[in-house]
């Protein structure tokens, strides 16, 4: 069996494997490499070049002949979209163009622009299918394609970090019971992996190590590289029970680092939180540190610290042979920034893998057309003896082909008409079948906005369900969904002063929710251009939740593509504008000025700050934010009014019906 090259592009390392699949199924790592890439490897523009350049001088330092050998790359978070998708449990042909629906929806690119691809990875409670969806620009896929021709081995497989990683972990613990965090740290992203008995979910993390680097760079007035080089030989993640040294350069770095740090605890804890509550599985029971990045001294203890969980490095060369003359000491030391190899090799060998593969279908068939080669080159040489071996009886068999002939043409031309009338009836057939399908996709958009008013309950609820924590030290709120004691502690372990704790129990209600600007709206809870109109109060006090009819509540949901009071309807000769945006204009519970007359704002500024950190709203702060100016608290007044712009992450393309419908 020809040898596997396997290459993870990440960020800032290219990572190299060279893996000798046995007859037996077995799977042995005989060579790797990890090459820093240095500043150009955040550059995109550059790095095909950059790739090109540093393998080929490994292959010649190392003399490494790959020449003919299949290559499996793995490409880096932040080039891969990935999203995971709720399907009915349908036959094959429908989930497939149910799939292609949410593709369109939800890939950020236009379809013709990406590779992608999907797998169902389980069922839910509910019998609907868990799927998987991934997509690639096939620009990034042609820059892997020349790095592989230029050095002489031939481009097979081209997969993503999450099925990677999970292919790594089901070889090498797939016995474990229960729920398992993987956290997967890398420069520019991070990627952290539930896998619980068979159920696989994922998320990517738009920061990773390198914000250290930068952070500290920043404080410190050094260059990037300076500081990478300080952060590889001084650099650890602050603890609570640790104090800071007194070096002021190392100060700076791991207070940065513990900065970061936290900021991706937050991001781990949310997600935790929505694969409980949203996807039903269970809290995880142990985590796994793999990445590069993770390679920071006392990484592993600041995990343990913020989630009480029993935390250990990945080594996804548990299962996997090493060939003799591999340093063991030294791949121990990396093996955990190793698990994307590790899961490329694999394709190579084992069954039951996630399966994906971003090579572009023409590639895909020439790969088996190279395959068949010797076997086609067989047959031509056996099909060109034929004649001769059928010389002896080709008179008699000429005979008897002639008389056959006209009985078949005599059969042929009384079945012509049936088969004319068969294929008028399918063309009909396909003809309504298509209308079906865009039926369907029609109404398949109302889905859309139940998950967004999913959203907006979920997040509702988690500042208002039991209220919210007046801080006086360090003058801030927190929302109430834990006791007054666990918030004492969590801000005491975190280093800050004690201070008064006071709850406030709190109320929002939706005054209207529009797609367009509140400044060009026609009507009061409507919307110009169709969409969502006036959804009602939405009170997310204690004890309620869902939508309920209250002030300034409108005329209900109206479909896409409709029209609502203020608007007007689009023809099916218009293309509807996409839904970027949506506009919250939010009715709150007044909070009495006890310590701070600007606690409404505080308030506010709270539940924007809950809308960036959920998965449908944009988490920058300039585009999901307060757009209104929030009124100081006045004891005389019971409620107050502010306004919220929310941007989607995946706009939702709007499509007019046919003139038939």
């Amino acid at each position: 069996m020809k040898p596997v090259l396997a290459l993870d592009c990440g960020a800032a390392t290219l990572k190299v494997a060279l893996f000798e699949p046995q007859p037996n199924g077995a799977l042995v790592l005989s060579k790797y490499e990890l090459v820093p890439l240095g500043q150009r490897g955040l550059e995109e523009a550059d790095r095909t070049g950059l790739l090109k350049e540093v393998l080929q001088d490994l292959l010649d330092r190392e003399e490494i002949r790959v020449k003919g050998v299949d290559a499996h790359v793995c490409t880096p978070s932040f080039q891969c979209f990935t999203k995971f998708l709720t399907a009915p449990g349908v036959d094959g042909k429908k989930v497939g163009q149910i799939i292609t629906y949410e593709a369109q929806q939800n890939v950020p690119f236009p379809l013709d622009e990406v590779e992608w691809g999907y797998q169902v990875m389980g069922t839910t409670e509910d019998g609907d299918l868990d799927v998987m969806l991934m997509a690639l620009k096939l620009d990034v896929i042609e820059s892997l394609s020349t790095v592989c021709t230029d050095i002489g081995v031939k481009l097979s497989i081209v997969d993503g970090t999450p099925a990677a990683l999970r292919n790594a972990f089901m070889h090498n613990y797939g016995e474990l019971e229960g729920c398992t965090m993987l956290l997967d740290i890398g420069a520019k992203t991070c990627n952290v992996i539930f896998l619980e008995d068979g159920n696989f979910f994922s998320r990517s993390i738009n920061f990773g190590a390198n914000s250290i680097t930068q952070e500290f760079a920043r404080e410190a007035n050094l260059d990037f590289e300076q500081a990478e080089e300080y952060k590889k030989n001084y650099g650890y993640v602050h603890l609570t029970n640790i104090a800071e040294p007194e070096d002021a350069y190392q100060a700076i770095l791991v207070r940065a680092a513990r900065q970061v740090m936290t900021r991706l605890h937050q991001q781990l804890e949310q997600t935790r939180q929505y694969y409980v509550t949203q996807r039903k599985g269970q809290a995880p029971l142990r985590m796994f540190l793999a990445g590069a990045g993770c390679s920071m001294i006392y990484t592993a203890e600041f995990f343990i610290e913020k989630f009480g969980l029993e935390v250990t490095f990945f080594n996804p060369f548990r299962n996997i042979e090493v060939g003799p003359e591999i340093d063991s000491a030294d791949l121990a030391k990396k093996a955990h920034a190793m698990g994307e190899l590790a899961g490329l090799g694999l394709r190579a060998t084992s069954v039951g893998l996630t399966e994906f593969n971003l090579l572009p279908q023409r590639d895909k068939i020439s790969r088996q057309i190279e395959k068949r080669t010797p076997y086609a080159i067989a047959v031509v040489f056996c099909a060109g003896l034929l004649p001769f071996v059928n010389y002896a009886f080709f008179n008699k068999q000429k005979a008897e082909q002639e008389k056959a002939s006209e009985t078949l043409t005599q059969k042929l031309e009384s079945y012509s008409s049936t088969v004319k009338g068969m294929q008028d009836s399918n063309n009909v057939l396909e003809n309504r079948r298509t209308s079906a399908v865009q039926m369907e996709e029609l109404l398949r958009t109302r889905f859309i906005w139940i998950d967004l008013s999913k959203a907006l309950q979920n997040v509702f609820t988690e500042v208002t369900g039991k209220g919210v924590f007046i801080v006086t030290k360090p003058n801030q709120l927190l929302a109430a969904t834990n006791t007054a004691a666990q918030v004492q502690a969590n801000l005491a372990a975190e280093g800050t002063p004690p201070g008064g704790l006071t709850n406030a129990i709190t109320e929002i209600w939706i005054e209207s929710l529009t797609t367009t600007p509140p400044a060009t709206v026609g009507g009061a809870g409507g919307m110009d251009g169709g969409g969502m109109g006036g959804m009602g109060g939405f009170q997310a006090g204690p004890g309620a939740s869902g939508f309920q009819s209250g002030p300034g509540s409108g005329e209900g949901m109206a479909s896409p593509g409709s029209s609502s009071s203020g608007g007007s309807a689009a023809t099916s000769s218009e293309k509807m504008p996409d839904v970027e945006y949506l506009y919250l204009e939010l009715k709150a519970k007044n909070i009495l000025p006890r310590e701070r007359e600007d606690l409404n704002k505080e308030f506010a500024e709270l539940l924007a700050t809950r809308f960036r950190s959920h998965p449908l709203f944009d988490e920058s702060d300039e585009e999901t934010k307060l757009t209104s100016p929030i009124p100081p608290g006045n004891p005389n007044d019971r409620w107050f009014t502010f306004k919220v712009q929310l941007k989607l992450v995946n706009p939702i393309q709007m499509t007019p019906p046919e003139d038939e419908y």
